[in-house]
């Protein structure tokens, strides 16, 4: 079994909003943003460093119940979004060549 990897993920309104209603605790996600750095001291006078995502978009992946052990909800509550698509594989993708930049 493939081990997983925790990221800590700042959204914003409806981003957020989003996340709240139909995300869960071990729910796979897809999201697209960017990385920020930053530090603060904590409370006992150390540095601390970390590196958060700041999510732009974010789609749930896999059925609502997957990986949580839940059993499938059978009521008539809201339901989510419809999925956007699919972010381009690396096979969309094409090669360039170091020189062929601008900077």
């Amino acid at each position: 079994m493939r081990e997983a990897d925790f990221f800590t993920i700042i959204a914003w309104r409806q981003t957020a909003d989003f996340c709240n209603r139909y995300l869960s605790k071990g729910r796979r996600i897809a999201v697209e943003g960017s990385i920020q750095n930053r530090s603060y001291d904590a409370q006992d006078g150390s540095k601390r460093y970390v590196t958060e995502i700041i999510a732009d978009n974010i789609e749930a992946l896999g059925s609502r119940d997957e990986g949580t052990g839940a059993q499938p909800r059978r009521d008539n509550g809201p339901t989510p979004p419809p999925a956007q698509p699919a972010p381009p594989s690396m096979n969309d993708f094409t090669e360039v060549d170091d020189d062929e930049l601008p900077f």
